[in-house]
């Protein structure tokens, strides 16, 4: 990944540079680390911390939304800068390099929960609920529905008789056929 090292218009003021590789390596932890029993014949696979975006942004001090503003963030309509191939920087990241590292760290946090639910570190109603809320894993549910409907229902028009009207509704209110 390419570093910023001088502020470009847009860039905003409390990011750092170094804040992407902080972000992949605090990412980057086993999901649970292993414990032998008592009798030495079986582990025990025990959770570590889970890495999540709001543990991370408190350690930097910004907010959450902070971050997602710096995922987000633009180089300004009126900016006139060109790349090296000569194209405007107006509708392209401010910040690549966090971009990309934000993206690198939600696979390394989506690895993290799956390999610690399939080894059982961590509880299943959290691992469903974290699966559903963080990657946006869903439960996909077939269902086949059949039915027969039967109906010789007939029509009210303006052509019939009131009295025919009235028992052809009635009809359509019982059920009858």
């Amino acid at each position: 990944m390419k570093e910023s090292t001088t502020a470009t218009p847009g860039q905003p003021k409390k990011y750092k540079p170094e804040f992407a590789q902080k972000l992949i390596k605090y990412f980057t932890v086993e999901p649970y680390k292993t414990m032998a029993t008592a009798d030495g014949c079986n582990l025990n696979y025990l959770p570590n911390k889970f890495p999540t975006f709001a543990r991370f942004s408190a350690d930097i001090m910004v907010t959450q939304k902070t971050m997602h503003n710096w995922y987000n963030a633009l180089h300004p309509e009126d900016y006139d800068g060109v790349d090296d191939e000569g194209k405007s920087l107006a509708l392209t990241p401010v910040l690549p390099e966090w971009r990309e590292a934000y993206d690198i760290a939600k696979g390394l946090q989506e690895a993290n929960l799956t390999e610690g639910a399939m080894s059982g570190a961590y509880n299943p109603t959290f691992a469903g609920k974290a699966a559903v809320n963080l990657i946006q894993w869903r439960d996909k549910q077939e269902i086949e529905l059949k039915a027969e409907i039967k109906a010789d229902i007939q029509a009210i028009t303006s052509e019939m008789t009131a009295e025919d009207a009235a028992i052809a509704y009635a009809k359509l209110l019982k059920g009858d056929e």
